[in-house]
């Protein structure tokens, strides 16, 4: 074939379609429950085959081209993710467990449902940097001692151990307080 400049040049080529395979399976917590919703996104591979969603069951399904790809399957809130490899040759089942996100005491997240309660006892607490403590209802146990005593700042977290309003982004825990403390808005 000759490329001649500022001419057109016409080439006819035929394109083999690619062979695709299902890939298929399921998607489960760490107790074996289904996780619906879980995205099922492949990498190395682009649109239309890139992603899928589990269904009610925590079941996918994907048709791919034959070839080697990283799928990463994950669901937000409490579970972690996870990768694995896949090599497409034909038919694949590729079930996988997503465990609980848990920290290095063994504590582990869980979204639960619950209805809302309307406060009785508003606290007299407002403005920026501001605390106050309080006595909860009952000992709090938190990562071994059982706290009677809480202090509630306006930023946005409770502490169990000094009343301080102090607000900074920094690694949790720190040398600095406050520690022993629930920050439900950090993310």
């Amino acid at each position: 074939m000759d490329i001649v400049e500022d001419e057109a040049t016409h080439v006819d080529f035929t394109l083999d379609p690619a062979v695709l395979h299902p890939v298929s399976g399921r998607v489960t917590d760490d107790s074996g429950m289904p996780v619906a919703g879980a995205l099922v996104t492949i990498e190395g591979i682009g649109a239309p085959f890139d992603s899928a969603t589990t269904d009610v069951d925590g079941a996918y399904l994907h048709t791919l081209p034959e070839g080697s790809y990283r799928a990463t399957f994950s669901a937000g809130g409490c579970l972690a993710d996870v990768s694995a490899e896949l090599v497409v040759d034909g038919p694949e089942t590729l079930d996988v467990q997503l465990d609980r996100r848990r920290d290095t005491h063994g504590h582990a997240c869980a979204l639960e449902a619950s209805d809302y309660i309307e406060a009785t006892d508003p606290l007299a607490l407002s403005g920026d940097d501001a605390s106050t403590s309080m006595e909860p209802p009952f000992a709090f146990p938190y990562y071994g001692p059982a706290y009677t005593m809480v202090h509630v700042a306006t930023n946005g977290f409770l502490s169990f151990t000094l009343p301080d309003a102090t607000s900074s982004n920094s690694s949790i825990p720190s040398a600095t307080p406050p520690n022993a403390a629930v920050y439900p808005f950090l993310g």
